[in-house]
């Protein structure tokens, strides 16, 4: 079986992402046209096909588009997607010609993918009701706002349901809202389905740019039907010149704020524009009157440090994911404690805070008190000031937690000094940048306690990501901090940059008692690393860990006999390796030859 058609389309649908579609066809048409395209797989001669059809379609070429599709039709009959495809092509030809014939193939054509489905989908007779109801409705509504009857029917009056949203799925927030203002019957249908809101998310991927105007017609409150149980509301890849607007027309709709399942919102502005601090707003927002009951997911990117921690614990009571995320480098906060009691957010599990170069001080009671949510399956705290170690306690003590990530201030400020992490529980992640570990340094809980571990605690046994980033562990060689979690069982990636550990010329061989070996580990980077591979640290990686396939060492000095000695394990099949040194021409065009093994060089 040919494997022709996967990798060619692999290759052109970047390029189409790209909208650079000649070079993506010059690619892919070829061999559609060629004779070894009969011998691929039934499923990727179609998804080939449809990438090439929509190639065209950009391109104007709708013909050949058409051409295309019939064949994904010709090929397998009963899949849906030839239909779409070719649809919509007789759409676009459609709107091209005066006439409307094309339109009318396109609703047969529409039909013919909606019987075929009758085999396959066992919510073909739900469809058909929905279709029905949804012309009653739409007909009374046609009625009520003076639209003669007779007139030609559009498109979104013939097709099922399903087909409709699979059509308008596709769109972007900003395409929707033109959608609204082509006539009253598509005003009706988009406001008047539930069905079609509900499996629809509000995203605006399409729109990197989107005018306040076209956000604050969006989410007025006549978009919003009165059916809508939940709401997604994506705005986290949107640059709004006035974000608070959104918040503050929010404001006005009671019925919408407690529908709001999912809020993310982008307010990055450019330095001409006034900075205004979204939570103020949601603040605003959630009073008595008006609250987010049904909030699972908050995330904010903000210029303005405005990172309450304190508001969001005691207000957002249904919170499960909060993500804090500050992109500025002038400001700083101070994020102060809260009362235990007042934590009313007992389904938080994730928990993300991003400072930004020191800007954001969070402080330690805060954290304290945080952390010790049972809820919590994952921390990630990153750029932020003061000395927050002795807070991370109770992440010691949560068995629930999952992943947990730290990084200190930044490489422009002091990093943070902590003990030696005892970590103990069922964490699968942990990243630790920007420290500095000793043992001499006493682990003291925020009570002023020492921290023991009991005899029953786990350690980090099903641990499967370790990440270590610009930091120093003097005290301790890196076999011996693997050694102490004793990880070597489910661990998959180990991430070393710029980190310094304890100089040592002897690492264990299978041979010996301690000899650690990690069977699932494929991925390991050391990188820009201070001292150069030693031949026990080679025979070291080659030994302890057998099914090693990707080797990062890119900055970090190694020599050519190293270089060859480490591409003695069979199963490392790629290296990066920019600082190879005494090695010779022979060498290296031996190693480009070797079967099976990609090194890349300076």
């Amino acid at each position: 079986m040919s494997d022709g058609c996967i990798r060619l389309t692999s290759r052109a649908r970047p390029l189409y992402a790209r909208k650079n579609y000649r070079l993506a066809q010059e690619i892919l048409e070829p061999y559609v046209t060629s004779t070894s395209f009969i011998n691929d797989p039934k499923i990727s001669k179609i998804k080939a096909l449809d990438l090439l059809s929509a190639i065209y379609e950009k391109q104007g070429f709708l013909d050949k588009a058409k051409k295309s599709a019939s064949n994904m039709i010709r090929l397998d009959s009963s899949n849906i997607l030839g239909y779409l495809r070719l649809g919509k092509v007789l759409q676009l030809s459609n709107a091209n010609s005066k006439n409307t014939k094309s339109l009318d193939q396109a609703i047969k054509v529409y039909k013919r993918g909606l019987q075929k489905m009758t085999a396959i989908s066992t919510d073909h007779r739900k469809f058909i009701q929905l279709q029905i109801s949804r012309c009653e409705r739409t007909a009374a509504a046609i009625v009520s706002n003076g639209i003669n009857q007779s007139s030609r029917q559009d498109f979104v009056q013939k097709l099922p349901l399903d087909v409709l949203i699979m059509i308008f799925g596709q769109l972007s927030m900003k395409e929707l809202v033109k959608c609204l203002q082509v006539n009253k019957l598509w005003n009706t249908f988009l406001l008047g389905v539930p069905g079609f809101w509900t499996l629809i998310r509000f995203e605006a991927l399409k729109a990197p740019i989107l005018s306040s105007k076209d956000v604050l017609r969006y989410c007025s409150m006549s978009l919003y039907p009165t059916t809508l149980k939940t709401i997604d509301l994506d705005l986290s890849n949107v640059l709004l010149n006035e974000p608070v607007k959104t918040l503050e027309l929010l404001a006005k709709n009671p019925k919408l704020v407690p529908r709001i399942r999912s809020l993310k919102l982008n307010n990055r502005a450019p330095l001409s524009i006034n900075r205004q601090p979204l939570l103020k707003y949601l603040r605003k927002l959630s009073s008595d009157e008006l609250r987010f009951d049904a909030l699972r997911e908050l995330s904010i990117i903000s210029d303005t440090v405005d990172v309450d921690l304190v508001w969001c614990l005691s207000r957002l009571k249904s919170l499960e994911k909060l993500e804090l995320v500050s992109s500025s480098h002038h400001k700083k906060t101070s994020v102060d404690g809260i009362q235990k009691e007042s934590i009313v957010c007992g389904n938080l599990s994730e928990l993300k805070i991003w400072g930004q170069s020191g800007n954001t001080i969070v402080s330690a009671s805060l954290l304290n008190d945080v952390l010790q949510i049972d809820s919590l399956a994952c921390v990630d705290v990153h750029r932020v000031a003061g000395n927050l170690w002795p807070t991370f306690a109770p992440v010691l003590k949560n068995s629930n937690l999952k992943r947990f990530g730290f990084t200190s201030e930044g490489v422009n400020f002091k990093c943070l000094a902590m003990p030696f992490p005892l970590f103990y529980g069922e964490l699968d992640s942990l990243t630790l940048n920007d420290v500095i570990c000793s043992n001499s340094i006493p682990l003291v809980t925020s009570n002023g306690d020492f921290w023991q571990p009991r005899p029953n605690d786990k350690k980090l046994t099903q641990l499967k990501y370790i990440e270590l980033k610009w930091s120093r562990f003097d005290e301790l060689s890196l076999v011996e901090i693997l050694k102490r979690w004793e990880c070597e069982k489910n661990l998959e990636t180990l991430v070393i940059h710029a980190t310094i550990f304890k100089t040592t010329s002897s690492f264990p061989t299978p041979e010996d008692e301690d000899f650690q070996c990690f069977p699932r580990l494929e991925t390991l980077q050391l990188t820009n690393m201070r001292s150069s591979l030693s031949n026990g640290m080679v025979d070291w990686i080659v030994s302890a860990f057998p099914r090693l396939r990707k080797l990062n060492l890119d900055g970090t000095p190694i020599s050519g006999s190293k270089l060859v000695g480490l591409l003695r394990s069979p199963s490392i099949n790629a290296i990066k390796c920019k600082d190879v040194t005494e090695i010779a021409p022979d060498t290296i065009e031996m190693i480009k030859r070797l079967p099976g093994k990609t090194v890349y060089f300076n």
